[in-house]
């Protein structure tokens, strides 16, 4: 029997639920700058009249699509079989 290929979501965005959660981990001068501006990245300069994150991909508990680890395993990892994102 030949053995399945393990399957690799190589386009997977997480996020984070605010981006103060991740100030208490930075050392100076990108304590301050993270806290005082964000963080900048993802969904950030790119304007689209529909958005560019799937609507159903939205936490339950609401916030940025990506920043909940339970639910992007539910929904993408254990929905599609997927081995590794």
């Amino acid at each position: 029997m030949k053995p399945r290929s393990k399957v690799i979501d190589c386009d997977v965005h997480n996020a984070l639920k605010s981006h103060l959660d991740l100030v208490p981990y930075l050392e100076e001068p990108w304590k301050t700058r993270v806290a005082e501006n964000g963080l900048g990245l993802m969904f950030s300069g790119y304007y689209s009249p529909i958005g560019v994150g799937r609507k159903d991909a939205v936490p339950p508990g609401g916030g940025q699509v990506g920043s909940d680890p339970d639910f992007v395993i539910e929904q993408l990892i254990d929905s599609y079989n997927m081995d590794y994102a």
